[in-house]
């Protein structure tokens, strides 16, 4: 209950990040906003890492293709930029970037890449991906 409670706010957190990317966009367009935001990023991790005083961590053992994380995350946040500040809005943009996750998963899944455990698909998945893009139609143009 707790990790779900955890995931759930974490969304939460996605979704106003979006919102204040779009705003900080406005003014100094997507691609400088992404870099303020990753900024301030940083020093609220350096921050977290003092406060909960996580393990010591080994920079050889980690596997190197692992920072990519940081390339596809000041990537996805300037495109957040750029569609939250559309007809789609925030809910469009979120609700996208979940369809988006679930449909990576699966090819992430299937195949087993980066180590992952690979995991056949199943009709629930399918089921899953219709019932997110109905939704997001809603959202975008109910």
């Amino acid at each position: 209950m707790i990790i779900s409670s955890l995931a759930l706010l974490s969304g939460c957190l996605l979704a106003l990040m979006v919102f204040f990317n779009g705003q900080l966009a406005k003014f100094i367009r997507p691609l400088p906003a992404s870099l303020m935001i990753h900024l301030v990023g940083l020093c609220m991790a350096i921050v977290l890492v003092f406060i909960w005083r996580t393990p010591k961590f080994n920079f050889r053992e980690t596997p190197k293709w692992a920072y990519a994380a940081g390339a596809f995350g000041g990537i996805a946040v300037a495109l957040f930029g750029y569609s939250v500040n559309t007809s789609i809005g925030v809910s469009g943009t979120i609700g996208l970037s979940v369809l988006g996750q679930v449909l990576y998963s699966w090819i992430n899944d299937s195949f087993g890449l980066f180590g992952a455990p690979k995991r056949k698909l199943t009709g629930l998945d399918f089921l899953q991906a219709f019932l997110i893009l109905l939704g997001v139609g809603v959202m975008i143009y109910g």
